[in-house]
Order: C-alpha cells, then sequence, then structure tokens
C-alpha cells in the first residue's frame, strides 16, 4: 500500500500540463531555438550544388562483376539498365524523393568531384572499369575507376550511388 501512495504523491506533484509549461517558458524570457522555429523551411530550396544529372556506370570483368548503368536527374526521375550479375536485368525507370539525393549531392561538392582525374588505372586487364559521372549546367565530367585504383573518396561515392538502387521503387519497361 506504502508503495501505491508514494507513486500517488510522487505523480501528482509533478504533474505539470503542455499549458503550464508554455506558461513557464514566456515568463522565462528565453527565446527557442531556431530548430523549433518552422518558418525558415517554408521556403527551403533543395540544393543542387548546380548538379543536373549523376550516374554510375559498372563494367564487365573476367569474373562475375555485375553490370549495369545508373542516370539520376535532379528531379528524381532514374534510369537504370541492368546487364550481366545484377538483381534487375533490363531497363526500368523509377523515382526518388529529393532527400535521397540530399547527402550525395553535398559528398560530391565536398569532395571536389570535379577537380578530380580522370583516369585511375592500374596495369592489369581483368578487373571492371567504374565510370561516375556528374554533369553541371556549364560541364560534364566523367572519371573512369579501373580496378578501384582511384581515391577512397570515389569508392564511397561510388558505393552511395549505388546504394540508391535499393530505395528505388522501379517499372520495369
Amino acid at each position: 500500500m506504502r508503495k501505491y501512495l508514494l507513486i500517488f504523491i510522487l505523480t501528482s506533484f509533478f504533474q505539470v500540463s503542455a499549458q503550464d509549461l508554455v506558461t513557464l517558458h514566456k515568463k522565462s524570457g528565453v527565446s527557442l531555438p531556431s530548430l523549433f522555429d518552422k518558418s525558415e523551411f517554408q521556403n527551403y530550396e533543395f540544393k543542387t550544388f548546380g548538379i543536373t544529372e549523376i550516374g554510375l556506370q559498372k563494367t564487365s570483368c573476367f569474373g562475375r562483376c555485375p553490370t549495369f548503368l545508373l542516370n539520376i536527374k535532379m528531379d528524381g526521375s532514374v534510369y537504370y539498365e541492368g546487364h550481366n550479375f545484377v538483381d534487375k536485368m533490363g531497363i526500368y525507370t523509377g523515382k526518388i524523393e529529393t532527400y535521397q539525393l540530399i547527402n550525395i549531392l553535398a559528398y560530391i561538392d565536398e569532395i571536389a568531384f570535379m577537380d578530380l582525374q580522370d583516369v585511375y588505372t592500374y596495369g592489369v586487364t581483368d578487373h571492371s572499369s567504374v565510370y561516375t559521372m556528374v554533369k553541371t549546367n556549364s560541364k560534364q565530367k566523367i572519371i573512369n575507376n579501373y580496378a578501384n585504383t582511384g581515391p577512397a573518396t570515389l569508392w564511397a561515392l561510388e558505393q552511395l550511388m549505388t546504394q540508391l538502387l535499393t530505395e528505388v521503387e522501379w517499372d520495369k519497361e
């Protein structure tokens, strides 16, 4: 019985309504952090860093390398061609939400993709190439990363773009 009486007293003592919290806040004179101010999100513009299109193409090798072409436009439209050793064979189109592109576009800008070398290669002949493409209003850059010899930042971008394949709602053409 004492246990229940103690619980009742504690809950009664600490019971504060939402209106009480608002009143206490107003009396304190402290302003709310900006993250509670939704007005700054009403006119939020999707930041593309000038990028209009991104793409990825993986070529074949002397083994079971997945080969496909992926193209994504900033309106969220996605084009895919699966050729060998992939789950989706053939041509597919789909759509992704812009929030799914935000981090990839920021990463492209952060690694200064347009300043990377055009070709990364190694003196062997049995590996695949990964072509990564970024197009802006004024130029296009395609990087050939043969045998994953490019920098880790390029490999990470390739992985981020490949991951998008699982997030698209596909329509078979």
